[in-house]
């Protein structure tokens, strides 16, 4: 009797799943039913200005911007197991998701698919191999399970990405197999910068996921610069000048920013005042500008720099240099920096934080940003326990921190500083 009521039971859920249609085990449908709404969980973009997605029952319109050299891409992203959609007005491509395996044509977009879980979707990586800082991915590279699909010094070869499989090809310049367009970098602030993981989850269907760790990301920016401003008020008259530096030596010139961009939104951010003359210019002009300095941010090691002109007594003489405030992005090495600040902005604002204003986020290990005088440069991992893990958050928990709490954490117990200039601790 009992064996009866069981086959009954599971009968009757049988005809109740079949009647309501299902997905099978990779999330394709097998019943389509077109009022239904497939897309339970959402992105919303608010701080993006380069993306946009826009929900229909069965599939997704991803509109990206990428800039005034690419122009614009129409993505129609529709569900597995549902009908392509008829789509009269322009359209550059149709993907059909949940995607199964991906391609990469730079490196910032490596941890934005790690982030999620999904490394080993990564079939190909279409640039240089030896810019992968990724100890995992090396490793799948080393195994040959994802290949490399370079062609030449910097080209894509196409023919890999299509026996691969790969059903996007993350790519800026929409000119590879399957290309869709990935413009993180051109984001002036930090959290437009972080909703790019919402882009990337759309493709398959992990917004929910993405959402919360982007909202994780932006309540963390709010709230170190929330620290950051009452520490300036508290403090009033510490505002350090922030250059933020860049060399190029094969090509003879420097680059010293122009803001809006996302090193002034987190030198701001982090209680400073970014300084700025423009994207490309000459020593002379440089150094005009580290003059004014009391911080230099210089992307890269900056101990080539320094033994290019330090017989230069205008650069030796650099106040930022005498009072050793330079920071690099040598402190995870040399490539990490490049791969993973994108996909991270909490943690360069947190890196900033650390020696702006020390005593507002003490207990910060500084992952990319070292100092060049004091610190050996960083090397990232090179050990990976599975490939299959997402990629862990390096950042730090944040408190709302109140002027008492200031008065705490910046001064020693006689109330006194530790900074000849009489600035609180960290200044």
């Amino acid at each position: 009797q009992m064996a009866a009521s069981f086959v009954k039971v599971a009968t009757f859920a049988l005809l109740v799943f079949l009647a309501v249609g299902h997905d099978d085990e990779v999330g394709c449908v097998t019943d389509y039913n077109n009022t239904k709404d497939y897309f339970p969980h959402k992105a919303t973009i608010e701080y993006a200005e380069y993306f946009n997605i826009t929900y229909n029952n069965s599939y997704k319109i991803i509109d990206v911007n990428a800039g005034s050299y690419y122009g614009t891409q129409k993505i129609i992203a529709y569900q597995c197991g549902t009908p392509i959609p008829e789509w009269e007005n322009d359209t550059d491509i149709f993907v059909e998701i949940p995607v199964k395996y991906v391609a990469v044509s730079s490196t910032p977009m490596i941890p934005y698919i790690e982030i999620l879980g999904e490394r080993k979707s990564i079939k190909a990586v279409a640039t240089n191999t030896s810019l992968v800082a990724s100890a995992c991915l090396n490793e799948m590279l080393d195994d040959g399970y994802t290949l490399d699909a370079t062609s030449g010094a910097w080209g894509i070869n196409d023919t890999i990405l299509e026996k691969a499989g790969v059903n996007v090809t993350f790519d800026p310049s929409m000119g590879s197999y399957n290309a869709v367009a990935f413009v993180e970098y051109l984001e002036s602030t930090s959290q437009g910068v972080s909703e790019w993981l919402d882009f990337v989850a759309a493709f398959y269907n992990l917004e929910e996921e993405a959402e919360e760790i982007i909202d994780e990301v932006i309540d963390r920016i709010e709230c170190l610069t929330d620290n950051a401003a009452l520490y300036s008020e508290t403090f009033p008259g510490v505002t350090p000048k922030v250059m933020y530096s860049v060399w190029y030596p094969g090509y003879g010139y420097f680059s010293t920013g122009s803001c809006p961009n996302y090193y002034c939104d987190l030198i701001e951010a982090a209680g400073g005042t970014p300084l700025t003359n423009g994207t490309y210019v000459q020593y002379d002009e440089w150094l005009a500008l580290a003059k004014r300095a009391d911080y230099i941010w210089h992307v890269g090691d900056f101990g080539y720099l320094y033994d290019e002109y330090s017989s230069d007594s205008d650069f030796t003489s650099l106040s930022a240099v005498v009072n050793q405030r330079v920071y690099d992005t040598s402190g995870n090495g040399k490539k990490d920096w490049f791969e993973s600040r994108f996909a991270e902005p909490d943690v360069v604002l947190e890196d900033l934080i650390n020696f702006l204003q020390n005593c507002t986020n003490p207990d910060h290990d500084r992952v990319w940003l070292r100092n060049y005088f004091t610190e050996d440069k960083g090397a990232a991992s090179t050990t990976c326990s599975d490939w299959g893990a997402a990629l862990e958050i390096q950042a730090d928990d944040c408190s709302d921190l109140s002027a008492d709490d200031l008065e705490d954490q910046c001064f020693d117990d006689s109330g006194s500083t530790d900074d000849e200039a009489g600035a609180p601790r960290g200044a």
